[in-house]
This record gives C-alpha cells, structure tokens and sequence, in this order.
C-alpha cells in the first residue's frame, strides 16, 4: 500500500513539474512576441505624423494626412498583429503563382500596396533591429530555414 501511495506521489509531482515547466514556456512565447502597443516608433517613409491608438480590445485606430501614410500604418500594423500569417499567405501566393506572369493594376492601388508593403516591410526592420523575439508566437519556435523576409 505504502509503494502505490510513493508511486501516485511522485506521478503525481511529475505531472504538476511537467505542467508548471509547459505553463512558463507558453507564456514566455507568447509574452516575448506580443508588442508593446504603447510604444511610439519613428521610422522612415511617413510623408507626416501618424497615429495609431489601440482600444481595450488592441484595435487599432489609425490617423493619418495622406492616404500613403494610412496604407503604411495599416500595413505597420497587420505585421505587428499578424506577421506570421503574412509570411504564411506569401509564401502560398509565390508557390501558386506563375514567376513570368505579371498583374497590372490601376495606378492608385499600386501605390497603395507599395505604402502597404513599405509599413510591413518597417515592422520586419523593428523586430530585427529591436531585439523583439521573431515578430510572433509561431515564429519564436518555427525553423530559421524557413522564414524568409
């Protein structure tokens, strides 16, 4: 009787380390790629001041005097939140996508884009630069081969 009680004891000892060791592993995760919403940023490409505010819920609400600097803060902002996705959802388009076919779009949407892609492109040189873990909680545990960015 005493060796089933030491065996349940210490089965049960094993189960709350390996849960208590699992526990600080998925908050370090997620806690060293989450963003600091409150911090201000200066990067390059802005034609003017933006602002983006976060409700309770971290929704972002973003103010801007041009278009261009709407679509990079939007873009700014997409990268924070979903960077892992992005790089996901490019790599799949670059796989489906024939390399000599080429999209022709009206002028307004290829700036557009390009403000997008410059305000993606700005949070890839902060979480470089930064020290800021790997964007996102998949990128921290996911291999270095394959992100590409």
């Amino acid at each position: 009787m005493r060796r089933l009680f030491n065996i349940l004891l210490y089965g049960f000892l094993a189960i709350c380390i390996t849960a208590s060791v699992g526990s600080g592993l998925v908050y370090f995760l997620l806690s060293a790629s989450v963003p600091d919403y409150n911090e201000d940023f200066s990067v390059a490409g802005l034609g003017g001041p933006v602002d983006i505010l976060r409700d309770a819920s971290a929704i972002p609400h973003i103010t801007a005097s041009s278009a261009a600097d709407v679509y990079f803060a939007i873009g700014f902002v997409h990268a924070q939140d979903r960077l892992g996705q992005l790089l996901r959802a490019r790599r799949m388009a670059e796989a489906s996508w024939p390399s000599d076919e080429t999209l022709s779009v009206a002028p307004a949407v290829s700036d557009a884009l390009e403000s997008y892609a410059a305000g993606v492109n700005a949070w890839l040189e902060l979480v470089s630069a930064g020290g800021r873990g790997r964007g996102s909680p998949e990128l921290l545990i996911a291999d270095e081969r394959s992100i590409d960015a």
